[in-house]
C-alpha cells in the first residue's frame, strides 16, 4: 500500500514539473537536466547484464547504456542507431581492454597500426594529408616522409641507408635545430641510425654495410652543404665514392671530374701540392693507368713536378715504367723533363740547352715528314741570327748524314743549300754520295767528283780538278778554275741579240736611215734596201728560235734571213727565214723555231743575216735563242 502510494506521488510530480530531483536534502532539479540525483554516499546503478543478454536487447536506443559483465566488462552505450547498434567501451576504468593503455603518466597502444586521416596505416604511426604522408615505424624505415604534390620523399634509419632524401627541385634532406636532433631515426634489425639538425651535425647517417646519408634528386641537390667563415660545407675521410659526374663550380658536369673557374686572367682551378720541403725529393704527380690490370693500384705513366729550387720551383718529370709488374713509375723512370728555365731534356732530367737528347743507343732524334708536301721543313732557324751545328770540342767531331742509321742502306742521303725562290723550294746546291763517287748536286745538275778526291778547294779560293770531271750546272769561283778536260751541264738556254746599228747597208747610193735602235727604208724610188750583219755564236750550241721585231705600214713584206756558208767549199743553207705579212702602225715581232741544221759548228761554217727593207718599215733588232751543254766554250 505505502508503495502504490510513492509511485503514484513520484508520477504526480513528473507530470506536474517535467523534472526530477532525487535526493535526501529536499533541493529541486537543476534547470538544465531532466533527472539530478544528488548524493554525497551513493550512486546510480545502470542495468547490468551480460554481453549476450545486451546484443538481444531490441532496437535499443542511440545512447542507451548499460554496464556488460563479461568479454571485457565496463560500460557500454550504442553508438550506432536502433536498426544498426554499435556498442563502444569508454572510461579509462576499462583496464588492458582498452584501445589505449595507461602505465603511470603515460598512454600506449600495441595492438596494430594507428592511423590519422587514414583507416588503413601502413606503419606504428601515419599521418596522413592531401599534401604530406608521415610514418613512424614503417616496415623498412624508422621514419618515412612525403610530399604527395610534389612527389619529394625521404627516409631516416633504413635497411641500407642512415638517413635518404628525394627531391625533384629543392632539398633531398634539410634540418634545423637549437639543441638536440631535428629528426632522429633508427633501423634495429641493420642498427643503421642517423638524424638531422643535432648540435654538431646538421645530417648525420651511419650505416654498416649501406649508405649513411642518401639523397636522390632529378633537377635539385641530393645532398646540399653551405659553410661560412672558417667552416665546411662537406668533410669526407677514408674513401670517397662519386658513380656519376663530379663537377667543381660547374652545376653541368660532363666528365667525371670537372672543375672550373671563371676569371678574365690565368686561372688556376685545381693543385696538386706536396708539402714535403726535401730538395730534389718532394715531388707531387698525377698517375696514369689505361687498359686495365686487375687492380686499380698501378699505373705505368706518370706527370711530376719535382722541387728543386726555392720558392717552390722545379722541373716538369714525366715517367714510364716499363717493367711488367703493379709498381707505380719512380723518379728515377723520367724520360723527359722541363726545368723551370724552359730547357727541355729527353733522356735527361738535367738537359744544358733549350734542347738536349740523350741516349745509349741511336738514333736520338728522329724528325718524321709524314706529309707529301715538301714544304715542311725539319727544323727551321728564326730572327736572322747566325746559326751553329757544333760539338763540344773535346775531341775531333764527326757530323754525319745517313738515309738510314745502320751499316746497310739502300738509299742516299743529301746535305742541301737552298737559294732565293719565288716558288716552290727554288735552286739549290746538295752534297751527297752514291756509294761509288761523291756529287755535288744542283737544282740543274751535277757535279759528279770521282773516288779520287779530284775537285780541291784551295785556301787561296781556287778550285783545282786533277782529272775529268763532269759539271753539269753553274759554278761560282772567286779565283782560278783549273780544268783539264770538259765541263758540262744540263741543257740550259741563252740569248743573243743583234741589233739594228750591227747591220751594214749593202745598196749603195740608196737612201735608209739606222740610228742605232731601228731603221728604215727612206728611199721611195728603189723597192729594196738589203742590209747585213755577221753572227757569231760559241761552239756546239744549238739555235731554237730566231725571233725578229718590226713595224710594218706597207703593200709588200720584209725579209730576214740568218744563212750557213761553208768556208771550204763556198755553198750553204738557210738556217731560218721570217716575211713581214702584215699593215699595220703598232711594233710587232716574227718567230722561227724551225731551224735547219741548228748545230754552231765555228770550225767549218760562218753565220750571218741578211734583211730586206722596204719604205714604210722599220726593222729593230733580233734575237736568237740557243741552248749549251758545255761551260767550257
Amino acid at each position: 500500500m505505502k508503495t502504490g502510494i510513492f509511485l503514484f506521488l513520484v508520477l504526480l510530480t513528473i507530470g506536474l514539473q517535467a523534472q526530477v530531483a532525487v535526493n535526501t536534502d529536499g533541493s529541486t532539479p537543476d534547470n538544465s537536466a531532466m533527472l539530478d540525483i544528488k548524493s554525497t554516499s551513493r550512486g546510480v546503478l545502470v542495468p547490468r547484464m551480460t554481453q549476450s543478454q545486451r546484443n538481444a536487447i531490441a532496437s535499443p536506443a542511440t545512447g542507451l547504456m548499460v554496464f556488460q559483465t563479461d568479454n571485457s566488462p565496463g560500460y557500454y552505450y550504442n553508438a550506432g542507431t536502433p536498426a544498426t547498434p554499435s556498442w563502444v567501451l569508454f572510461g579509462s576504468n576499462a583496464g588492458t581492454f582498452s584501445q589505449w593503455i595507461t602505465n603511470g603518466s603515460n598512454i600506449y597502444y600495441n595492438s596494430g597500426n594507428v592511423g590519422i586521416g587514414t583507416a588503413s596505416p601502413v606503419a606504428g604511426v601515419q599521418a596522413v594529408s592531401p599534401a604530406y604522408d608521415a610514418r613512424l615505424a614503417a616496415a623498412s624505415q624508422a621514419v618515412y616522409g612525403e610530399h604527395s604534390i610534389s612527389g619529394s620523399y625521404g627516409w631516416l634509419g633504413a635497411s641500407n641507408e642512415g638517413g635518404y632524401g628525394y627531391s625533384e627541385n629543392g632539398y633531398g634532406l634539410r634540418g634545423n635545430t637549437t639543441n638536440g636532433y631535428a629528426l632522429y631515426g633508427i633501423h634495429s634489425a641493420s642498427g643503421n641510425s642517423g638524424w638531422i639538425g643535432a648540435a654538431t651535425e646538421g645530417v648525420y647517417g651511419s650505416s654498416a654495410a649501406g649508405a649513411g646519408v642518401k639523397g636522390n634528386t632529378s633537377t635539385g641537390y641530393a645532398i646540399q652543404g653551405n659553410a661560412t667563415g672558417a667552416g665546411f660545407a662537406g668533410h669526407f675521410t677514408g674513401k670517397t665514392y662519386v658513380g656519376g659526374n663530379l663537377g667543381i663550380n660547374e652545376t653541368n658536369p660532363n666528365r667525371p671530374l670537372y672543375v672550373c673557374q671563371s676569371l678574365a686572367g690565368l686561372a688556376y682551378p685545381l693543385k696538386i701540392e706536396n708539402k714535403n720541403e726535401t730538395v730534389n725529393e718532394a715531388a707531387a704527380g698525377i698517375l696514369f693507368s689505361a687498359g686495365g690490370s686487375g687492380t686499380n693500384l698501378a699505373g705505368k705513366g706518370a706527370l711530376a713536378y719535382i722541387y728543386n729550387g726555392s720558392w717552390n720551383r722545379g722541373s716538369f718529370l714525366f715517367l714510364q715504367n716499363s717493367e711488367t709488374n703493379a709498381n707505380n713509375p719512380t723518379l728515377s723512370n723520367a724520360v723527359m723533363a722541363i726545368t723551370n728555365s724552359g730547357n727541355v731534356g729527353i733522356g735527361t732530367t738535367n738537359p744544358s740547352g733549350r734542347l738536349e737528347v740523350a741516349s745509349l743507343t741511336g738514333p736520338q732524334l728522329v724528325i718524321n715528314g709524314v706529309s707529301t708536301n715538301p714544304d715542311r721543313p725539319g727544323i727551321r732557324f728564326l730572327n736572322n741570327y747566325i746559326h751553329f751545328i757544333s760539338g763540344d770540342d773535346v775531341s775531333d767531331e764527326y757530323f754525319g748524314f745517313y738515309s738510314t742509321f745502320s751499316s746497310t742502306r739502300a738509299f742516299d742521303a743529301k746535305l742541301a743549300v737552298h737559294g732565293k725562290a719565288s716558288a716552290s723550294w727554288g735552286t739549290y746546291i746538295s752534297l751527297k754520295h752514291d756509294g761509288t763517287r761523291g756529287i755535288i748536286d744542283t737544282d740543274l745538275g751535277d757535279i759528279n767528283l770521282q773516288p779520287a778526291a779530284n775537285l780541291q778547294l784551295q785556301p787561296a779560293g781556287n778550285v783545282v780538278s786533277t782529272r775529268p770531271t763532269t759539271i753539269n750546272n753553274n759554278l761560282t769561283v772567286n779565283g782560278d778554275l783549273n780544268v783539264s778536260g770538259d765541263i758540262n751541264t744540263s741543257a740550259r738556254t741563252a740569248y743573243r741579240i743583234i741589233p739594228p746599228a750591227a747591220f751594214v747597208c749593202y745598196d749603195n747610193g740608196k737612201e735608209y736611215l739606222n740610228r742605232g735602235d731601228l731603221i728604215s727604208a727612206t728611199d721611195i724610188l728603189n723597192d729594196w734596201v738589203s742590209f747585213y750583219a755577221p753572227l757569231y755564236l760559241p761552239q756546239d750550241v744549238t739555235i731554237t728560235n730566231v725571233t725578229s721585231y718590226w713595224m710594218d705600214n706597207s703593200t709588200g713584206s720584209a725579209t730576214i734571213i740568218l744563212y750557213r756558208i761553208s768556208l771550204a767549199s763556198g755553198g750553204g743553207n738557210i738556217m731560218s727565214e721570217n716575211d713581214t705579212y702584215w699593215q699595220s702602225t703598232q711594233r710587232n715581232y716574227l718567230s722561227d723555231n724551225t731551224i735547219d741544221t741548228p748545230v754552231i759548228d765555228n770550225q767549218n761554217y760562218m753565220y750571218f743575216f741578211q734583211m730586206h727593207l722596204n719604205s714604210n718599215m722599220y726593222f729593230y733588232g733580233v734575237r736568237i735563242e740557243y741552248t749549251y751543254t758545255q761551260l767550257n766554250h
